[in-house]
């Protein structure tokens, strides 16, 4: 989805994070992820999915809210606090992925799981590459470059403050689409019976599809490329 392209940067020129500790660090939130599985798997998921993708969504922005604004003003800068995000941000992740499976399936039975489970799949890495085209485009209107974070200045952590806050609320925004999703198991068995195709919305759909994935794929490309790098639609400031 989108996101903020000064995490990286803030990481290594402000909190100093280094890639052992990093690597470290993402062990740990496997584990902290296979705990939030094993606890909601003891409830039988007997929950209710839009509930605990919420919560678990709007907790862990609110601590990576925290620790983003303490790194970005210099009121603590330490890597440990810094690499500590990821464990928290593993667990609205893996209950996302793993909710998704079971609603996957209860509604598309045992013949259609795995078509359906690989178009989901695609949808949701193709995605995350278009929220990530829209942030480079997004954040180019402001100074949040590499050379611009190292001068540590007010103006420069006001704009790279504002690029975080933007990414948070299409976050929040995303939290949306959970009204299409059902409840509990209960709801998605009722979902699958009341259901019917739709040949029209197929086809749209993977018109959408078509057009997305080669948009994607040339935004990212421009990008890699130092001649093309600087056009607006690649996340430059304009040739």
């Amino acid at each position: 989805g989108v996101s903020a392209t000064a995490v990286n940067p803030i990481a290594f020129y402000y909190a100093g994070v280094q890639p052992l500790n990093d690597t470290v660090v993402s062990f740990v939130a496997i584990v902290v992820v296979l705990w939030a599985l094993h606890w909601v798997d003891k409830k039988a998921w007997d929950v209710n999915y839009r509930v605990v993708i919420v919560v678990g969504t709007v907790v862990a922005l609110l601590l990576d809210l925290g620790a983003t604004m303490f790194t970005i003003w210099d009121v603590v800068r330490s890597q440990w606090f810094w690499i500590g995000l990821p464990v928290m941000e593993a667990i609205p992740s893996a209950l996302d992925y793993t909710i998704s499976t079971v609603v996957l399936t209860e509604v598309a039975g045992p013949s259609g799981y795995a078509a359906v489970s690989g178009l989901v799949t695609s949808v949701s890495f193709l995605a995350g590459s278009l929220g990530l085209a829209a942030s480079k485009y997004f954040d180019a209107q402001f100074h949040v470059t590499n050379e611009d974070i190292m001068t540590d200045s007010t103006e420069v952590r006001n704009e790279i403050m504002v690029t975080f806050f933007v990414a948070y609320g299409m976050q929040f925004l995303s939290l949306l689409w959970l009204l299409a999703l059902p409840k509990n198991v209960q709801e998605a068995q009722d979902m699958k019976l009341r259901s019917a195709s739709s040949t029209t919305r197929g086809v749209a759909f993977i018109v959408l599809l078509g057009l997305s994935l080669p948009f994607a794929v040339v935004v990212h490309t421009l990008s890699v490329y130092e001649p093309t790098s600087c056009l607006d639609v690649a996340g430059g400031r304009g040739c």
